[in-house]
């Protein structure tokens, strides 16, 4: 009887092709270094460095604080996203080793994967920090308009061509001792933290107190206070903030889940803040 001759495995292109795709989702480029084209990676970093970072900067850029260029600025980041893996996954099987690659291959892959770690993370940082960021609401300063366990997104892009407005739900940064609250600028030894409030006094407005008193606003300073009076400790206690440390509106909330039930409050998604 002749011996029965078994032929290769099937589907070990397609897993190999999914592993190249999956690399280069990793880090841009990886997946075609682990196919043996080296110069068709360093193409794809460069591709993903030199043309889509930029693109998706500058859509994340544009999007400004309006929940539907949002969300197409995040089509388009997933979009842009795809595009090197689904070059590694088209690579001819043929290209796929079905080895695992050498030490030199290894190492120059680690070094692509950290290196693109690296840029990724310093993308993200940039978009939060320029651009939008998500934060988390702790407390109860500004019931109803924001509730405990409501994350938003802060537009940090809002004021950068316009002031705040009297109304305006904002951000700003603020030094803390203790239980003690300051304004950075009163206080710059102090660490600092982020508080949540509404803009109810401008440059040149009285606004009276529950005491009696009235407070002048000074130019190029704001006074905030939480919606929640009785549960807010704002600017009727430690003063006016300045310009420069409001970080941006508060635009719209993305996601809601009660604290004490953990039960997720699906009609605040996508909620605006006014």
């Amino acid at each position: 009887m002749d011996p029965i001759t078994r032929g290769p495995r099937e589907g070990r292109p397609r897993i190999r092709r999914s592993a190249a795709a999956a690399l280069s989702l990793l880090a841009p480029g990886l997946g075609q270094l682990y196919a043996g084209r080296p110069r068709r990676a360093l193409f794809a970093l460069g591709v993903w460095l030199g043309l889509i970072l930029p693109l998706v900067v500058a859509a994340w850029y544009a999007a400004g604080g309006s929940p539907l260029k949002v969300a197409a600025a995040a089509l388009f980041t997933l979009a842009c996203a795809v595009v090197i893996p689904v070059d590694a996954w088209r690579l001819e099987p043929s290209a796929i080793p079905s080895k695992p690659p050498g030490l030199v291959r290894y190492t120059v892959g680690l070094v692509l994967l950290a290196f693109a770690a690296f840029l990724q993370g310093a993308a993200s940082d940039l978009i939060r920090a320029h651009f939008l960021e998500p934060f988390r609401m702790p407390g109860h300063a500004m019931q109803p308009t924001l509730l405990p366990g409501d994350r938003f997104f802060l537009d940090r892009q809002a004021f950068r061509n316009s002031e705040p407005r009297r109304g305006d739900v904002v951000a700003y940064a603020a030094a803390r001792s203790g239980s003690a609250v300051f304004p950075i600028d009163r206080r710059a030894d102090l660490p600092i933290e982020v508080r949540v409030g509404r803009i109810t006094g401008v440059s040149g407005d009285t606004v009276p107190l529950s005491t009696g008193e009235r407070v002048s606003v000074e130019p190029g300073r704001y006074f905030i206070t939480g919606d929640n009076s009785e549960q807010s400790h704002d600017s009727r206690y430690f003063g006016t903030i300045e310009r420069a440390h409001i970080l941006g509106r508060i635009i719209y909330i993305w996601f809601s889940r009660d604290p004490s039930t953990r039960e997720i409050r699906w009609s605040r998604f996508g909620q605006g803040i006014q």
